[in-house]
């Protein structure tokens, strides 16, 4: 793999699970409140839970950003999203669409497409594992990452919206 590929990927992981824990940190009752919806693990363990998910992520972000220990830091990233994609396919088997995601700041009803992108997520943080080439990044190529990490970002949030859009006009519906 370029060696390229692999910086828009760990940089994109790191604003991912950097942004992620900064918006469950900002309004930590409502990250509490979407976890105990999931209704996975007892609700004893509810504190415990959401600030160990929180360390997490921060751990994984800077783990992605500073590009220490990357095998690890992506299988562990790949668990994590992987773990995330069980429980919402666990609530969507119970038929419990109705709960927030708990995956950003605008509420989100739980679907089969957070799902595919959380599987998603999970094939991009192992692709890291493959090896790269061996060849220097230049500047050229920190612009092209910084425009691709750009891009990778807006193309996420606009999915993000349409998938918000498209729960919240299915539940109108019914």
């Amino acid at each position: 793999m370029d060696p390229l590929v692999s910086a828009v990927i760990a940089f994109g992981f790191a604003v991912l699970f950097g942004t992620a824990a900064m918006t469950k940190l900002r309004n930590f009752e409502r990250f509490r409140s979407a976890l105990r919806n999931y209704a996975l693990f007892p609700s004893s363990l509810e504190t415990v839970v959401s600030v160990m998910i929180v360390f997490v992520e921060i751990v994984l972000a800077i783990g992605w950003l500073l590009g220490f220990y990357i095998a690890p830091t992506a299988i562990a990233s790949a668990l994590l999203l992987g773990l995330y994609g069980v429980g919402m396919a666990t609530n969507l088997v119970r038929a419990r669409s109705y709960i927030d995601c708990g995956c950003g700041k605008a509420e989100q009803p739980l679907s089969w497409a957070l799902v595919v992108r959380n599987a998603l997520y999970v094939v991009a943080a192992l692709a890291v594992l493959i090896p790269a080439n061996e060849r220097a990044l230049g500047w050229f190529d920190m612009g092209l990452a910084t425009f691709a990490l750009l891009i990778l970002v807006l193309m996420e949030r606009t999915t993000m919206a349409l998938l918000a859009n498209m729960s919240q006009t299915a539940a109108w519906r019914t």
